[in-house]
């Protein structure tokens, strides 16, 4: 009778952790859907691990198993071999190194047996690595990415991995009080956020947030060959489809060169004589310069020798974000009816330079001749084109306003050739085109990636 009813008791105890961890899943999980705004609140740190470390994150924040309990929500258990070194995430002094030596393991026994390293920062937030064996000294002053343990088999754990977290401060670690762990941002991880089953490893640090800087903004960049994401940083926005402005030229160009209204890259097309506020554009143009100068009025001047049925169906086989031209022959593409996302507009990029548009293998040949920019490191060469648009209005380049900006193309390198995305919304205003400042950002991201060779 007594085991039964311990059964029942047991039988709804485990219904409720069950229940209480469905409901965890279902809720919005507040640090893996963080807005752009959040992020920035969020502490920023590198990985706790060497370049070319490979590991998956099994446990995230508010995770089910053991990041639930208040206080250690912000916590990140990241798989990896026994062994695995472990490097410090920032610079800081040692506060504590407790290795009980009892062993572990996936049995409840060793819950309260893990060994773990506490680092101080210079605020006063305390960086926890657990599951270690230790390879600093408590009072020891360590530096950022310096080695200060090995992954291995002590305390509570299923799986060989390193857990880690950052407390609030010395009143909020467990052996003083209520713990309280704080959100962090991971550079190198997709959008800074530690999810829960994502695999990689670790590569060239970049602080996004630094890099965008007062922008709300993504970048995408994918192997061509490979078809491989190499970075996604933002992931929501890349998802998000908004108006490709003068990034439409690429598509345009295809369309222009298939229907024989462009004929080469050399061909003149003659000014309309209509004076512009920009002096590079009142003058005669090739498709180079239509490019490279950004020229408004020859996309104004193609798009009605297309024709409207001509330009749905290049829209429709190019698969181009939303394929919605109502805005009209001279203003579809800027902050009107045509809208794309990152990940179409990086889409439409591989197959034009993999060459399995349904256009002429000519016409494909210069479209990406026209939008060469410039050769970057030893030798490395880059394709693409900007473009901003106004976010409210139509007179943001007039005076500091908010605008939007894409840089959009290829990088060729010896290494693989990457087709990539960038756009950003501006959160302050700006005097300077949203699409050459983002340009400046990508090229600065591809070179801390170690892309440029």
């Amino acid at each position: 009778m007594i085991n039964s009813f311990l059964k029942i008791i047991f039988i709804i105890l485990v219904l409720a952790d069950v229940l209480g961890c469905q409901s965890q899943l279902v809720r919005k999980n507040p640090y893996e859907n963080a807005s752009t705004q959040e992020l920035l609140t969020f502490k920023k740190v590198d990985l706790p691990f060497s370049s070319g470390t490979e590991f998956k994150i099994s446990q995230g924040a508010f995770g089910c198993c053991t990041h639930k309990r208040r206080g250690y929500e912000y916590a990140w258990d990241f798989d990896v071999p026994y062994g695995t070194e472990v490097t410090a995430v920032e610079s800081g002094k040692v506060i504590q190194v407790w290795e009980p030596n009892k062993g572990g393991g996936c049995d409840a026994q060793y819950n309260d047996v893990a060994h773990n390293i506490k680092i101080e920062d210079s605020n006063g937030m305390i960086a926890q690595y657990v599951h270690v064996q230790s390879k600093v000294q408590i009072g020891e002053y360590v530096h950022a990415g310096q080695l200060i343990g090995v992954t291995a088999n002590n305390g509570f754990h299923c799986t060989p991995q390193l857990h880690f977290n950052f407390f609030k401060d010395k009143n909020h670690i467990p052996e003083n009080g209520a713990p309280e762990t704080i959100p962090i941002y991971f550079n190198g991880l997709p959008d800074g956020l530690a999810r829960e089953g994502f695999k990689g490893s670790v590569s060239p640090q970049v602080d996004f947030i630094s890099e965008f800087g007062p922008r709300d903004g993504c970048i995408l960049i994918s192997n061509i060959q490979t078809a491989k994401v190499l970075v996604e940083y933002n992931p929501k926005r890349c998802q998000e489809r908004l108006s490709p402005c003068s990034s439409f030229k690429i598509a345009a160009a295809a369309m222009a060169f298939e229907k024989g209204i462009l004929k080469d890259e050399n061909q003149i097309i003659r000014w309309d004589k209509i004076k512009r506020d920009r002096p590079e554009v009142n003058q005669d143009q090739t498709p180079f310069t239509w490019m490279s100068e950004s020229v408004k009025w020859v996309t104004e001047w193609i798009m009605p020798q297309l024709g409207e049925k001509s330009i749905h169906r290049f829209l429709n086989t190019f698969e181009y974000g939303n394929k919605d031209f109502s805005g009209g022959n001279k203003d579809a593409w800027v902050t009107s009816s045509l809208k794309i996302t990152a990940h179409e507009q990086v889409a439409f990029l591989t197959h034009l330079w993999k060459e399995d548009l349904p256009l002429s293998k000519r016409s494909m040949e210069l479209t990406k001749k026209i939008i060469f920019i410039k050769n970057l490191g030893q030798s490395s060469e880059l394709f693409g084109k900007t473009g901003t648009g106004c976010l409210h209005g139509h007179d943001c380049m007039d005076h500091p306003g908010l605008m939007l900006g894409w840089f959009v193309g290829v990088l060729k390198t010896p290494s693989g050739d990457y087709a990539f995305a960038a756009n950003a919304s501006d959160l302050t205003p700006q005097e300077r085109p949203a699409g050459p400042r983002l340009r400046k950002t990508s090229i600065e991201i591809f070179e801390k990636l170690g892309l440029l060779n």
